[in-house]
């Protein structure tokens, strides 16, 4: 039988090894905790004030970070209340030569992800940066647990010849109470507004339109367009809850944007979308009679082809859409656009996570379907 070292010492011995263990590993954690509070000293830490938030439509709202005005509260109904405090399509411009960058945010929700959809989407934050050809990602800011999240990045190489841009979008189907940016005592730092002096693109829709299931923040297709455009997105996408309903028609009507975009068939029977979608455009062409308005056709599922339930649905929808469009034309509206429906069933299949709400490689898709068209309608 092997005798281990450790019992063939003196009980004294013996006792002054533990104890020396005993006192060496809590040290340890303690010179590692003290090395991690210097470096969260180092940081200057900067909150994202309601001036330094894009991406939303209204300023007199209930919570800093909410969608949708406080007086709303009492005019949609509850479902659309609750979603409109999910961060979706919301983000914050800055520019720093920091070397690396710490950002902190507060949830709103304990719910930090769904069966089908992870918290990197749900509740996490996305950084991206700006170099001479455009945005790129950069990191993701994993929530772990609620509410209090923090996670730090490696800052381009590039800020070590000056300032870099950077866009932080926050979370999609959680919302945030706070959010601050930390970077280095001594780094620049500052808020940037790029496109506050063009009108934004507002989007209004469902799931799919708030994000459901991007892997990330950033994946949601208003915002692909957002970093393609480079034109501020106002995503009202509601999950479940688009229902092209009169007071969302009324809110819509109070923004001033470049461009509508509605995007609700996939919440819609085809007898709701003919009751409702002719009210809708008309309470926002009241406001806006030479705002280009594009209506988008429901995505063709994956299921299309072999369901046929699925399929006459759609095609019924998308026939009626297509109608409700040209009467418009006729009546003399010529500022309408009517979107043919994104192929998500194309080469497979292998767009969605459900059969209905996309994959990354989707959220793809369905911005390159909708950019031709938007980019049209702009040109007016």
């Amino acid at each position: 039988m092997t005798i281990s070292r450790l019992n063939l010492l003196p009980l004294s011995l013996l006792a002054v090894s533990i104890l020396s263990s005993s006192i060496a590993i809590p040290a340890t954690r303690a010179a590692d905790a003290a090395t991690e509070e210097a470096a969260q000293k180092s940081l200057a830490w900067h909150a994202v004030a309601p001036a330094d938030i894009e991406g939303q439509g209204w300023t007199d709202v209930q919570s800093p970070f909410d969608r949708l005005p406080a007086r709303a509260e009492g005019l949609v109904r509850p479902p659309v209340w609750d979603l409109s405090h999910n961060s979706s399509g919301l983000y914050a411009d800055f520019e720093t030569n920091a070397p690396r960058i710490a950002v902190r945010w507060k949830l709103h929700s304990k719910r930090l992800s769904m069966s089908h959809m992870p918290a990197t989407g749900v509740s996490s934050v996305d950084l991206y940066v700006h170099d001479d050809d455009g945005w790129h990602f950069l990191a993701n800011g994993q929530a772990r647990e609620f509410p209090d999240n923090e996670a730090e990045f490696t800052a381009s190489e590039a800020s070590a010849q000056g300032d870099v841009r950077y866009r932080l979008y926050l979370p999609l189907y959680n919302g945030v109470k706070s959010v601050e940016i930390g970077v280095p005592e001594g780094s620049s730092f500052a808020f940037e507004k790029p496109n506050e002096n063009q009108p934004p693109i507002v989007v209004y829709g469902t799931s799919i339109t708030q994000g459901g299931c991007a892997a990330r923040p950033g994946m949601a297709y208003p915002s692909i367009l957002n970093r393609r455009l480079d034109r501020e997105f106002i995503n009202l996408g509601f999950s479940g809850n688009g229902l092209t309903e009169p007071e969302l028609a009324t809110l819509l009507a109070e923004l001033d944007p470049a461009a509508f975009v509605i995007d609700s068939l996939p919440n819609l029977t085809p007898e709701m979308l003919a009751e409702r979608m002719p009210k809708f455009i008309e309470i926002i062409r009241e406001r806006h009679p030479q705002t280009p308005i594009l209506l988008v056709q429901n995505p063709i599922y994956p299921t299309v082809p072999f369901i046929a339930g699925t399929r006459q649905k759609i095609t019924a929808s998308n026939d009626i859409l297509t109608q409700i469009h040209a009467d418009r034309v006729a009546a003399g509206d010529q500022m309408m656009t009517l979107v043919p429906a994104c192929d998500l069933a194309a080469d497979g299949g292998e767009t969605t996570v459900d059969g209905v709400h996309p994959t990354d490689v989707g959220f793809i898709r369905l911005a390159d379907a909708l950019e031709p068209y938007l980019k049209k309608a702009l040109a007016h």
